[in-house]
């Protein structure tokens, strides 16, 4: 994989991760940006991953998930390449890959093992067969976090916003007024801009497990403008694909095809 320097083994966890870790340290173009289509004062940063996905000033924390997923050689039949986090939910979920943790008893989270909603109420975590989970293993390998896994979590991020520098205007209704006004030379001024702290649902790459503190690292894009490493607690996760189960089903999936 030329663009990212990474040579691939055809396992996916191990595969993502590899092309996940190269693009540590990467940062948005600070100088080349322009402001959101939508609200008109979002600052959205020119970045490698929205130029290759063909939006270059758009949000690029799941653009960068799709960049990760190309250069793994993921196909898209199995995790679609997408721009943002309610195309890929909607997509993964019609798939039967997206686990919602939220269904798991604090016991199990306490030690990373999540489960897919769908099983059925009366039937615990460790009753649970291949045929419930829909897929081949077993329950518990389907539903421990590995590094490679691809994770949903909710998280705060700083975004800079412009923000109206037009000086106020005071009411002068006298003769003076007017003249003062016109004797005035113009003056050009740069852009202001502010900072300010949002909280939304974003996608990384596992990296490393902590299950004693019941903590992820996960590989992240625009980590305040850059790709960056962060630690997500169990209790921040909103979903997970086990990518290993994944590229398993998908495997059966192709012996089962007809020729």
């Amino acid at each position: 994989r030329a663009k990212t320097n990474t040579s691939l083994s055809g396992l996916w966890t191990e595969d993502l991760l590899t092309v996940a870790q190269s693009q540590l340290g990467y940062t948005q173009s600070e100088k080349n940006f322009e402001l959101d289509a939508d609200d008109g004062v979002t600052v959205r940063h020119y970045t490698r991953y929205g130029e290759w996905y063909g939006n270059p000033y758009g949000e690029w924390d799941v653009m960068f998930l799709s960049y990760c997923l190309n250069y793994a050689g993921i196909p898209q039949s199995a995790i679609p390449q997408r721009a943002g986090v309610l195309a890929l939910r909607s997509d993964l979920r019609g798939a039967g890959y997206l686990m919602d943790p939220q269904s798991i008893p604090a016991a199990q989270q306490d030690a990373i093992t999540l489960c897919d909603e769908g099983l059925p109420e009366e039937e615990s975590f460790a009753d649970a067969d291949a045929d419930d989970l829909g897929f081949a293993d077993s329950a518990s390998s389907f539903c421990s976090i590995q590094p490679g896994d691809i994770v949903f979590y909710n998280t705060m991020v700083t975004e800079t916003v412009a923000v109206d520098d037009t000086p106020a205007v005071v009411e002068d209704d006298s003769p003076d007024a007017d003249i003062a006004l016109l004797s005035l030379d113009p003056v050009e001024t740069e852009p202001q801009t502010e900072q300010r702290t949002v909280t939304y649902e974003t996608v990384g790459i596992v990296s490393d497990v902590d299950e004693d503190a019941g903590t992820l690292s996960v590989i992240s894009g625009n980590v305040d403008g850059k790709v960056d490493s962060v630690q997500v607690n169990i209790s921040q996760l909103t979903g997970l694909i086990s990518l290993a189960a994944v590229q398993e089903k998908e495997g059966f999936r192709a012996e089962e095809a007809p020729v």
